[in-house]
C-alpha cells in the first residue's frame, strides 16, 4: 500500500481525536436565538451519533472510501458536523447562512446531475456512477463551506461553551412583561425585600423555567445587584460558563468577577442557583472588608472582629479543594461563613416568592 493510501486510509482517526476532544472538554450547547440548551449528556450523545451515524452510511463510504484523497474528505464531515453547531452558539446568523449555501449549492448539483442522467439511456450501472459524483460532490461542498466555522470551533474556541452575561435589554423587557413600577434606590433594608417582587417573581416556577440562558444569567446579575445593596458593597458582574464538573460557582478577588457554572444555571432549581449567587456575593463581601478595613486600628484587634480577622487570615492561606480535601476546604471561616449567610438569604427570598 503506497504513502499517500496509508494517509487516506489513517485519516479515520481525524474523528477519534475529535470525539477524545469531546469527552475530555467539558462543554453543553447553548444557542439563546432559538431558545436552544442541551446539557453535557445531550451534547455528548449528539457527537457520537454524529460519528456513528455517518460510518454508517453504506452508500457514501462506497462511493468516497476507496483510499484516494475522497476518503480523508469523508472521514473529515463528522467533524465539520460537530464544529458547525459549536459554532453556531457563537455566530449564529452566519452559521444559519452557511447551512443555507450548502442546501443551495446542494440542489443545484442534484439538479445538474439529474438532468445529465436524464438526457441519457436509463441504466442501473450509470445511475451508481452518477450517485457517486454526487455523493463525492456532496461531501466536498459540506468540506469547503463548512471549513472556516470547523476551524474556528477547533482552533479558536477550542470546543469551548461561550460565556452569557447580563444584558440591560433583557432586564428591561423582563420588567416590562411583569408590569411592575420602578423601585425606588432609597429603601430601607425590609422594604427593599418587599419592593422587589418584580425581581423575586422571575424565580417563580413556571417563569425561571421559559427563560433562556440569556435571561437567566440577567435575572441573576439583577440578584447579585441587590445582595451586593443589601451587604453595602459594590456589585460586581457575574458570568455563566461551563465551569468544571465540580464547580457551581466562583468568585475571583483579582478580576472583582463572579461565575456561575452554565449547566448548574440551566439544569438546577431555582432555589440552589438562588442559592450560589448569594454565596459568592458574600464572598465579594469578604474580600472588600478586608482590603477596605485598617488593621492598624486597634478598634479591629478587639475579640468583637474575630470573625474578620479568622476571614483575614484564612485569605492569606485559603485551602483548595483539590489540594486540600473537600472537609477541609468546606470547614474554613470563609467557606462556612458564606454558606450560612446563602442558606438564610435563600430562605428568606424563598419567603417572598411564595408570598
Amino acid at each position: 500500500m503506497s504513502l499517500a493510501k496509508k494517509i487516506w486510509r489513517g485519516s479515520v482517526l481525524i474523528p477519534l481525536v475529535i470525539l477524545y476532544m469531546v469527552l475530555t472538554t467539558y462543554f453543553t450547547i447553548s444557542i439563546p436565538e432559538i431558545k436552544l440548551y442541551w446539557n453535557r449528556s445531550i451534547t455528548l450523545f449528539y457527537c457520537i451519533s454524529i460519528i456513528v451515524g455517518w460510518f454508517s452510511m453504506p452508500s457514501l463510504r462506497k462511493s468516497c472510501c476507496n483510499g484516494h484523497f475522497t476518503e480523508l474528505l469523508f472521514n473529515l464531515v463528522p467533524v465539520e458536523l460537530i464544529s458547525i453547531l459549536i459554532f453556531a452558539q457563537w455566530h449564529f446568523v452566519a452559521s444559519i447562512l452557511i447551512a443555507l449555501v450548502f442546501v443551495s449549492i446542494e440542489l443545484l448539483i442534484f439538479r445538474r446531475i439529474r438532468r445529465e442522467e436524464n438526457r441519457r439511456e436509463f441504466s442501473k450501472k450509470r445511475h451508481r456512477q452518477y450517485k457517486t459524483v454526487f455523493c463525492r460532490c456532496s461531501v466536498l461542498v459540506a468540506l469547503v463551506v463548512s471549513i472556516i466555522p470547523c476551524i474556528f470551533s477547533v482552533a479558536v474556541y477550542k470546543f469551548r461553551s461561550p460565556s452569557f452575561e447580563a444584558e440591560q435589554e433583557i432586564w428591561n423587557k423582563i420588567f416590562l412583561e411583569m408590569g411592575e413600577s420602578n423601585e425606588s434606590n432609597n429603601e430601607t433594608a425590609e422594604d427593599l425585600y418587599a419592593s422587589s417582587c418584580t425581581l423575586f417573581s422571575c424565580f417563580e416556577k413556571s417563569t425561571w423555567e421559559r427563560f433562556d440562558v440569556s435571561e437567566r444569567i440577567t435575572v441573576m446579575q439583577q440578584l447579585v445587584n441587590f445582595e451586593s445593596a443589601q451587604l453595602g458593597i459594590p456589585s460586581i458582574p457575574v458570568v455563566a460558563e461551563k465551569l468544571d464538573p465540580y464547580t457551581l460557582g466562583a468568585y475571583s478577588n483579582e478580576t472583582k468577577e463572579m461565575w456561575i457554572d452554565l449547566e448548574h444555571l440551566m439544569e438546577s432549581p431555582v432555589d440552589e442557583c438562588i442559592s450560589t449567587i448569594c454565596h459568592e456575593v458574600f464572598h465579594s463581601a469578604q474580600h472588600y472588608l478586608i482590603e477596605n478595613i485598617d488593621w492598624n486600628d486597634s478598634l479591629y484587634q478587639s475579640s468583637y472582629f474575630d470573625e474578620l480577622r479568622s476571614w483575614r487570615f484564612n485569605s492569606e492561606n485559603y485551602k483548595n479543594a483539590e489540594l486540600s480535601g473537600f472537609d477541609a476546604y468546606e470547614n474554613q471561616p470563609l467557606e462556612m461563613s458564606a454558606r450560612q449567610y446563602a442558606e438564610r438569604e435563600t430562605e428568606k427570598i424563598l419567603s417572598y416568592i411564595h408570598e
